[in-house]
């Protein structure tokens, strides 16, 4: 992710600034394709102090409140602390996960919607939430703005180019880029979200998207260093 890119970013939703009405709105995404498509959630940074997981939830289009929030909930980056948890351009191909919670692999039929949330701080065992209270983490954040406790929107978007930017309010803030995230599928017309054009401050700068695959096996020592 190219730094006039983030110049962008920033200056459409800058640090203690306000996020103009424009860009507020829900962000559920809903897959159009008759063959359903893969679903790609890329990082890209973000401004605030807590430790949060950031991950997803499918629905049916159409499903009530109830069903919505019903729905399970998946973890996609645990840890959302730009530079400490994560760095601006790492990936995920998500998974489709039915009501049952059984895994359908990588492709989501036609149909689906996907919702976002926000666990303020749960990656800490006991954070300090911004009211100085201290527990497990600071309270849920959704993209569907009905399962919002405060019954608020938590999240923006816009999109410069065709990089779709997704971003969380993840307390009581009006500057809205404490996590910020973009999506896209294949194919690529398979979701077109109802989002606001911003201008790159770099009109040259029209390719964001890079393309780095790592494929291996993990091994994890939990007694060191034996």
């Amino acid at each position: 992710l190219t730094s006039s890119f983030y110049k962008t970013i920033n200056k459409t939703i800058p640090e203690g600034g306000y996020c103009s009405q424009t860009y507020r709105q829900s962000v559920d995404i809903v897959v159009n394709d008759e063959l359903g498509a893969e679903i790609k959630v890329r990082f890209v940074g973000g401004t605030s102090s807590a430790y949060s997981a950031f991950g997803y939830y499918c629905y049916p289009e159409g499903a009530d409140v109830r069903q919505i929030r019903n729905a399970k909930k998946y973890v996609v980056f645990p840890n959302t602390k730009t530079g400490v948890g994560i760095n601006g351009g790492e990936c995920v191909k998500l998974h489709y996960i039915d009501v049952n919670g059984e895994d359908q692999g990588t492709v989501f039929p036609k149909g689906t919607k996907i919702g976002w949330f926000i666990s303020n701080n749960a990656f800490t065992r006991k954070g300090t939430t911004p009211t100085g209270n201290v527990g497990k983490g600071g309270g849920m954040f959704y993209s569907t703005t009905a399962l919002n406790s405060d019954k608020r929107t938590h999240t923006a978007a816009f999109k410069v180019n065709n990089f779709i930017v997704l971003s969380f309010e993840d307390w009581d803030s009006q500057d809205y880029n404490d996590v910020m995230f973009n999506i896209w599928s294949n194919p690529i017309e398979a979701i077109a979200p109802d989002v606001p054009s911003v201008d790159p401050i770099d009109p040259d700068d029209a390719s964001v998207a890079y393309s780095m695959t790592y494929k291996g096996i993990l091994a994890f020592e939990d007694n060191w260093p034996s």
